[in-house]
């Protein structure tokens, strides 16, 4: 198999950025609270004490993301 050349690498870590950032934003969303945050909350069915512990979940499980060697669970548990 051949080496990946530099722009499929490249385009690889801005998208691995880009969805990284959107999910990090999504957990610093969770930790500030707020009433867009509970409303939705509210609408899944979900009670607003599960606002912080799923925050440091999502929050985990991108980091686990962004390390190389975990990658593959990272996006699996994200997409979960």
């Amino acid at each position: 198999m051949e080496a990946a050349s530099g722009k499929i690498v490249w385009t690889g870590r801005v998208i691995t950025g880009l969805v990284s950032l959107l999910f990090l934003f999504s957990a610093a969303m969770k930790f500030m609270g707020g009433a867009e945050v509970k409303e939705g909350m509210a609408h899944l069915g979900l009670p607003e004490s599960m606002i912080i512990p799923l925050g440091v979940l999502e929050a985990a499980c991108t980091v686990v993301y962004l390390i190389p060697a975990t990658s593959v669970l990272g996006a699996i548990l994200l997409v979960g």
